[in-house]
């Protein structure tokens, strides 16, 4: 256990562009006046593996969230407000982990109607405040205390998006690509004070490995409206950093009531 685990825990939060909601689908959504707003709901497993170390991290969160977006002139302005909560687990022990985070994206898009095409530069800042519970490991002398750690954090965002749509068997598709980098404002704690069962007064610090306070990103992805209720999507995302090598690739599917 150490702190970098809070890194395992982003919250699985949508993403604002400037055309609204990006990455999650809305379980709720309507307007009031020039204001856009919703609510989502969901839930995730998570499980990590340590090369050459008998040491592994899971955890089972759900999450939830409400936003809000209006235009500003040609400016889109949105808010997100998510709550996430779980259990995390080791090898030793386990403890419930709370996450309260707040996400602003401000976008303009700029359309080029002849060639179905749109470039979005986005700015935005992400907040983050976690609690991870006091937990004791089970083995009465060599195993761990941990105290329970409260910790905030937050990074801004600049990234530059294109999407391109056309129609080809009578299914409107878009292909999007972006490319940005995430600037950390006050990374997450790296360090956490420990202490064994059966010695005390053994108190010591271990430290994981901080975020790299720049990290690329880059993602390639398509999406069809197949008809008026369903939608089909798939993306690639990648982050690269000093010390930051990460991958993902993500297949939705969604069906519109």
């Amino acid at each position: 256990m150490n702190g970098s685990q809070s890194m395992a825990l982003a919250p699985p939060i949508p993403v604002f562009g400037a055309r609204g909601i990006v990455g999650r689908s809305p379980v709720l959504q309507g307007h009031r006046g020039p204001w856009h707003m919703g609510a989502l709901v969901g839930a995730m497993h998570l499980g990590a593996l340590r090369s050459g170390a008998l040491d592994s991290l899971s955890a089972s969160l759900w999450h939830g969230g409400a936003f809000a977006y209006r235009d500003l002139g040609s400016v889109r302005l949105g808010g997100v407000l998510g709550y996430t909560q779980g259990p995390v687990s080791t090898i030793g022990a386990s403890r419930e982990a709370y996450l309260l985070t707040w996400q602003t994206r401000a976008g303009r898009t700029f359309h080029m109607p002849r060639r179905n095409l749109s470039v979005t530069p986005l700015l935005g800042l992400n907040l983050q405040y976690m609690v991870l519970q006091s937990v004791t490991e089970t083995d009465t002398q060599l195993g761990l205390n941990v105290p329970s750690q409260c910790q905030s954090s937050g990074f801004a965002l600049a990234e530059l998006r294109l999407d391109k749509r056309w129609k080809h068997w009578g299914v409107q598709w878009t292909v999007s690509a972006g490319v940005g980098v995430r600037h950390w404002l006050k990374p997450p704690v790296d360090h956490v004070s420990l202490q064994f069962n059966g010695i005390p007064g053994s108190v010591f610090t271990t430290y994981g490995v901080a975020p790299d306070r720049n990290v690329y990103q880059g993602s390639v992805g398509v999406r069809g409206h197949i008809n008026k209720h369903l939608y089909l999507g798939a993306t690639y995302e990648g982050r690269i950093g000093q010390s930051t090598r990460s991958n993902a690739f993500t297949v939705r599917a969604v069906w519109h009531f």
